[in-house]
């Protein structure tokens, strides 16, 4: 399912949010976590392509997954493996950024939709 609404409206339990690795990472999505609750620094400046941080926000478990590089864009393989580190097999929202869904970088959308079409698990895909 591909859906345009506001994340925060979601009632899933997990919320993946992709990132940069390579650079300050200040977007809105990152400030409404910290005023939901989120205390500790999310404006990373450099992180391991794949890492994912998280925490439980009223209920709702945010994961934000480094997986996007300034320089050279999407990296699939950094992605895969940042799902791969959401535990459990209920359904998932993925936040994707840019403009309309896919239009950043068609060659990254049709990977990630690739990842999640052939996943076992879930995902709801929306746009931040």
């Amino acid at each position: 399912m591909i859906c345009g609404k506001e994340v925060f409206l979601y009632r899933e339990k997990r919320i993946f949010v992709p990132v940069s690795y390579d650079a300050r990472n200040d977007s809105l999505i990152l400030r409404s976590l910290q005023e939901k609750g989120w205390e500790e620094p999310l404006e990373i400046k450099e992180a391991e392509p794949g890492t994912v941080i998280s925490k439980n926000l009223k209920g709702q478990i945010y994961y934000i997954g480094f997986c996007r590089s300034v320089r050279e864009g999407w990296n699939v393989e950094a992605v895969k493996k940042c799902l791969k580190e959401i535990p459990g097999d209920g359904r998932v929202v993925v936040v994707n950024f840019g403009g309309l869904i896919g239009d950043e970088q068609p060659e990254y959308f049709k990977a990630l939709m690739s990842v999640l079409e052939n996943s076992e698990r879930e995902y709801v895909l929306c746009r931040a």
